[in-house]
């Protein structure tokens, strides 16, 4: 006999796709942070090699005073985005330990 009723029992594939999902999430999260990780060490320690990186990059000669904010927003930038994936991180597993 056929059950009448209009509804549907998820299967177990649609579990799958779900926890697939997930995974996939966290690890383009893990990549992010690993990239930004990765430019902060990449970050040179003085200005002069920072200017001739760029010079030598791109064919541009650019100021000593120039290189200085430029090397210190990417130091700020990379700090920022490491904080907010550590964070995001945290929280995720924090929140996900309270659901359960």
């Amino acid at each position: 006999m056929q059950c009448q009723c209009t509804h549907t029992r998820p299967s177990k594939t649609d579990e799958n796709k779900e926890g697939k999902k997930k995974t996939g999430r966290r690890s383009k999260d893990y990549i992010k942070m690993a990239v930004s990780a990765f430019i902060f060490v990449l970050i040179p320690k003085c200005p002069v090699c920072l200017a001739g990186y760029i010079a030598l990059g791109t064919g541009l000669g650019i100021s000593l005073t120039t290189a200085t904010y430029i090397r210190f927003g990417l130091i700020i930038a990379c700090a920022l985005s490491l904080l907010y994936f550590v964070f995001k991180q945290i929280s995720r597993y924090l929140f996900r330990r309270s659901a359960t």
